[in-house]
């Protein structure tokens, strides 16, 4: 579940103009007690690193404690620029007979492979202080800051790169050596537009998203409009849970306008809003919300089975709820790096899981109470059609409802191993595509199942078929040949066997002479039944063809009604032969 909710999130982008403040504090057993110190940023505030701040008892070194990156796989074309600049460069603190010379900070650009291949490092292989690993690792660019560069005067250094090379480039900031450390600026990546100028914030991998997101706001436009028409003119039959639906069509469509707002904002000033960002995320939320809501109610049978809900059902959906948009409000105004978050969204995906886990309870209870009504109840032309709908709707559903489960999974393997292999990063756009329209997918699922329908329909085609089958049955009716009267007038015989040759004519054999009326009627009631099967197939075959049925309900309407017509017709041909006989 939480690799669901996962892939269907909008995925966050670094931003594009950031502003950075670290502190790489050295952890070692030998290293002696720093004093307080004031750290004065580019903002003018001043940071206070309190007195044993920078060591730990007992921890011991830590791997790659002094490496932190600033921008992390962003695609550039050819042509494109990275710039970034130092406001503050403070030493903290390093140990007895070091001078921050022999220290110093390094900005590190790599290109997709050299990054590849240095966030796969041996390091058991290798010493830990090694300055191989950090220092001497090929890269794009490297450049070295001292404490003396500040000293100078100079408040600020600027270095601007000018990319010559199209890949995912990751920048770096590193300290080369044992010392606590405070770096404070900014950093940019831009690239080409399609204006030939260099004011193209997003990555090339996500330059797809903005066309996309335009696409499918029009799709699901369309969607809307449709699904309100559609009510409008079956205004007397809609039912509350398409009112539902039509909700969670509008908060569909809002999350893909703040989404399309958003990347819009961010590709112009390549500095995301974080008030656009928060908003992003809690429509987010609550288009999912919604539409896991409208899933949960239908498999409860609201309004499709049963006009309202119980006490108990709805306090405990209303209380899960706000729970739900209470944490999804905290998530959305948190920054995603802070464990705080975390906490939000793993609590956002354990409640979504186990709304999940009702609307599968729920749907498969509302099918079994569904099939043992229709086991117990006797036909009936008005309700027993509606019921096999209901029947036949909620199968739909569950099926749809499967396949929004294995979605998740099935995309990760498809990206994995089709799509995005290792190195085709500029279409990493189709992983939203995919996303994106199984979502579409989902949507016009559940609306064709929901939506409005007569619920008088299968009556009338259950009685255009009754009818159907009475002139089928009338058609077969065994013609019975009647003796010629001044036959039997002429041969006068016993009335035992006048008896017997009326019997053999209607084709019903006599075993013995005490038969009752009681017996002879069933054999001729069976009898009939016999005759008319074939002509009945074939009548309900053409009617078929012309009615579509579902063959669910083909056949029970075939059973019913050759039950109910031919086996009322036949007892009333075989109670008539009987009592002649008999007579």
């Amino acid at each position: 579940m939480v690799l669901f909710a996962w892939l269907l999130s909008a995925p966050s982008i670094d931003a594009l103009h950031v502003s950075f403040a670290r502190f790489f504090r050295y952890e070692n057993r030998a290293q002696e007690v720093v004093k307080t110190t004031n750290i004065t940023s580019s903002s003018g505030k001043n940071t206070t690193v309190k007195q044993g701040s920078a060591y730990s008892y007992g921890m011991g070194a830590l791997i790659r404690w002094n490496t932190y990156s600033i921008l992390s796989t962003f695609g550039i074309e050819a042509g494109g620029r990275v710039e970034f600049e130092v406001t503050n460069l403070t030493y903290v603190a390093f140990p007895p007979k070091y001078s921050s010379k022999r220290v110093p900070v390094v900005f590190t650009l790599y290109d997709n492979d050299q990054w590849r291949a240095y966030s796969v490092l041996q390091l058991r292989e290798l010493p830990l202080r090694s300055p191989t690993i950090l220092c001497h690792y090929p890269s794009m660019l490297r450049h070295t800051f001292t404490d003396q560069d500040f000293k100078s005067g100079n408040t600020t250094h600027r270095v601007v790169f000018d990319v010559t090379k199209s890949s995912q480039y990751t920048l770096q900031v590193q300290v080369c050596g044992d010392a606590s450390v405070f770096v404070a600026g900014n950093a940019m990546m831009v690239n080409v537009g399609f204006d030939q100028q260099l004011s193209e914030h997003l990555p090339v991998e996500d330059l797809g998203r903005i066309p996309l997101y335009k696409a499918i706001i029009v799709i699901y436009s369309i969607l809307t409009a449709l699904w309100i028409i559609e009510c409008f003119l079956r205004r007397k039959i809609v039912p509350k849970i398409n009112h539902a639906f039509q909700m969670a069509l509008h908060c569909k469509l809002l999350e893909i306008f703040v989404k399309l707002w958003y990347f819009h904002e961010l590709s112009l000033r390549g500095q995301p809003n974080i008030a656009l960002k928060a908003t992003q995320n809690l429509a987010e939320s609550t288009a999912n919300a919604v539409f896991l809501a409208v899933m949960l109610l239908a498999a409860l049978g609201w309004s499709l089975t049963r006009d309202q809900l119980y006490r108990r059902e709805r306090r405990l959906i209303g209380l899960m709820y706000m729970v739900y948009f209470f944490v999804a409000s905290l998530k959305a105004m948190c920054d995603s790096e802070e464990d705080v978050c975390k906490v939000y969204m793993l609590t956002e995906y354990l409640i979504r899981s186990i709304m999940m886990l009702g609307v599968i309870v729920s749907l498969n209870f509302t099918i079994s109470q569904i099939r043992l009504a229709l086991t117990e109840a006797r036909w009936n032309h008005h309700v027993t059609p509606l019921t096999y709908m209901k029947l036949n709707q909620f199968m739909k559903f569950r099926y749809v409802f499967l396949v929004y489960l294995l979605i998740p999974t099935s995309l990760l393997i498809m990206n994995l191993l089709v799509l995005t292999p290792p190195g085709s990063w500029r279409q990493d756009w189709v992983n939203y595509f995919l996303g994106e329209a199984c979502i579409l997918v989902m949507y016009v699922s559940v609306g064709i199942i929901l939506r409005p329908l007569d619920s008088y329909t299968y009556a009338r085609i259950s009685r255009g078929t009754r009818t159907a089958n009475s002139s089928a049955a009338n058609e077969l009716q065994p013609q019975i040949p009647r003796p010629d009267p001044f036959l039997v007038a002429r041969e006068p015989q016993s009335p035992l066997n006048t008896v017997d040759a009326t019997i053999a004519a209607v084709g019903v054999r006599v075993e013995s002479r005490d038969l009752q009326p009681r017996k002879l009627l069933s054999r001729a009631t069976e009898d009939c039944f016999k005759n008319t099967r074939t002509r009945q197939r074939l009548q309900i075959t053409r009617h078929r063809r012309h009615q579509r049925l579902s063959p669910l309900l083909l056949r029970t309407i075939r059973r019913h009604h050759h039950q109910d017509n031919t086996s009322q017709r036949c007892k009333n041909d075989s109670s008539e032969k009987a009592v002649k006989i008999h007579t």
